[in-house]
């Protein structure tokens, strides 16, 4: 029986790293190939094929991408959009779920009702702009920034972390004569850095994918 599972530990460890292998190839070989056209020449690719190697080697592409200003101010712009972003929202859903999370909240449930609304019913592309519009945001760079603000998903997750925290700390602290800022972001905010964490890691690659 030993003999055996040895043997079949033997092969699911060679079938694994076969699959995980391939699993590497076929995710190194797109980029290799983008790497190896971005070397080549414009002529050479305008011929077609796949590029293992830079054909007729050139850094003219490197060239035209590094004079192109606009390139610059559209990574800029996304830089800031991600970082400014992930704070403004991290902090706006913490000070949302935090509020939450206490059950002697006045209309509590009214509020988790409008925020469960919100995850499966959107007012559509047509609506939204003429919002934005109306709240003067287009051509502005806030329009990144205010309407990502918010999102209930994420308040979720945040509201359930701080319900695990023990009470008695903030008796204490109002023992202490903290107030609810104080307590917030001296005492929640750093006991929470895992689910802070996992929230701006979420909405980050949101802010750097998003499109619209």
């Amino acid at each position: 029986m030993k003999k055996a599972n040895i043997n079949e530990s033997k092969r699911f460890d060679i079938v694994n790293r076969f699959v995980l292998l391939l699993i590497a190839v076929i995710i190194v070989v797109p980029i290799w190939n983008i790497v190896a056209s971005s070397f080549s020449s414009g002529k050479a690719l305008a011929e077609g094929g796949f590029v293992f190697w830079p054909k007729k080697f050139s850094i003219e592409n490197y060239k035209a991408v590094m004079n192109d200003s606009s390139i610059w101010k559209a990574y800029i712009i996304s830089v800031s959009k991600t970082v400014i972003g992930v704070v403004a929202h991290v902090f706006f859903c913490s000070m949302v779920a935090y509020g939450l999370s206490k059950r002697d909240l006045m209309g509590r449930k009214v509020y988790t009702a409008m925020g469960v609304i919100t995850l499966f019913f959107s007012g559509g592309m047509i609506p939204t702009y003429l919002l934005m519009r109306q709240l003067n945001l287009i051509n502005n760079f806030m329009v990144y920034i205010i309407p990502s603000l918010f999102s209930y998903y994420d308040v979720v997750i945040l509201m359930n972390f701080f319900r695990q925290l023990p009470v008695s700390m903030e008796e204490s602290a109002k023992i202490d004569g903290a107030g609810a800022w104080r307590i917030f972001l001296k005492i929640i905010m750093p006991l929470s850095k895992p689910a802070i964490a996992t929230i701006a890691l979420f909405h980050g690659v949101y802010q750097w994918n998003d499109f619209m």
